[in-house]
């Protein structure tokens, strides 16, 4: 009978969360910020799984629409440094 594996403390468990994020934050990927918002997760891999360059979401105000294309700009931000990322919004 095989011994059940040693369990992390609190501590240990949060440096491994925090080192796994940052590793993702240097690899230009930033997904893991909208894990607490399942509609925001959804949102995220609907852009991500579309073949054109062009996305144009319509929804509610308070969405977080705004919050995930933002993560979006900034991980193309990170895996390809100088380069310019467009945004448009109306303002009517």
């Amino acid at each position: 009978m095989t011994s059940p594996s040693p369990t992390l403390s609190t501590e240990e468990d949060d440096a491994v969360t925090l080192a796994a994020r940052h590793e993702l934050w240097r690899s230009g990927d930033l997904s893991w910020k909208l894990e607490n918002d399942a509609t925001q997760t959804a949102l995220y891999r609907e852009i991500k799984a579309c073949p054109s360059k062009l996305f144009v979401t319509e929804g509610a105000r308070k969405l977080g629409k705004s919050y995930v294309h933002g993560v979006i700009a900034l991980e193309t931000a990170i895996r390809n440094p100088g380069k310019r990322i467009n945004w448009a919004a109306i303002t009517g």
